[in-house]
């Protein structure tokens, strides 16, 4: 039986932080810890005609977070969010208690302020609204 061996080029991105392909296993991984595996956990059929639309909310990254980028890395790094835009992550928290904390103690101003702040992030596509049993305060740092 004669084995073929196929080599992916990576996106620098994924380059540079060292993720390696396990495409046999279906499996990712970082190239200094081959213990913790990842399952590739999204299937898609190459050979379907169905067409996937993706939406799109325009964005820029703000000064702090291009800061040390090229404009040629800072074109990359938006593509490379665009293109993983809908995947989302799952935490697998087994048998352990839920981690709910309460609000931190606010004015009525303060209130109001963080009311308008969250409505703004969440118009812009920052944030989303969900519902779940975990919990965590916000805050507010000027």
């Amino acid at each position: 039986m004669r084995e073929y061996v196929l080599t992916l080029k990576l996106p620098a991105p994924l380059q540079a932080a060292g993720v390696v392909l396990d495409v046999e296993n279906e499996r990712w991984y970082f190239d200094d810890d081959h213990r913790h595996k990842f399952s590739f956990g999204k299937y898609i059929d190459a050979v379907s005609d169905e067409q996937h639309n993706v939406s799109f909310n325009s964005f820029d990254l703000s000064a702090e977070e291009g800061e040390n980028l090229s404009s040629v890395q800072k074109t990359e790094l938006k593509n490379l969010l665009r293109r993983y835009e809908e995947e989302e992550h799952y935490i697998n928290t087994g048998d352990n208690p839920l981690v709910s904390v309460p609000p931190y103690k606010m004015s009525p101003s303060q209130k109001e302020l963080l009311r308008i702040e969250l409505v703004d992030v969440l118009e812009k596509g920052f944030i989303e609204k969900c519902e779940s049993p975990y919990a965590t305060p916000v805050a507010q740092y000027d």
